[in-house]
C-alpha cells in the first residue's frame, strides 16, 4: 500500500471538506468514481495533470480495492486538518 498521509488532505474550508489530493483541488472520491466508471488511467492523467506520480499510485491502489465499502470507509474517516496545506 502506498503511503497516503502526505498525498492527501482534508480541510472543511476547501471542497466542503472532501478528501483531496494534496496541493490540488481534486477530490479523491471524484477520481475514483471516474476510474470505477471505466475511465482509463491515461484519460485521468490528461484530465488531472496536477497530480503527482505518487498520488496516481495511491489512486490506482485504491481503485483496485475489491471492496468499495473499504475505500468509502478510508475516505469517510480520514482525519480533518484544521489548518495547514490546502488541497
Amino acid at each position: 500500500m502506498p503511503s497516503a498521509r502526505p498525498l492527501v488532505s482534508r480541510d472543511h474550508g476547501i471542497k466542503a471538506g472532501a478528501l483531496c489530493f494534496l496541493g490540488t483541488r481534486i477530490p479523491v472520491e471524484a477520481y475514483l468514481d471516474r476510474r470505477w466508471a471505466g475511465d482509463t488511467a491515461k484519460i485521468l492523467r490528461e484530465d488531472y495533470p496536477g497530480m503527482s506520480d505518487e498520488q496516481r499510485e495511491l489512486a490506482e491502489w485504491l481503485s483496485t480495492s475489491p471492496s468499495r465499502s473499504f475505500v468509502d470507509a478510508i475516505i469517510r474517516h480520514w482525519p480533518v486538518a484544521g489548518t495547514g496545506p490546502a488541497c
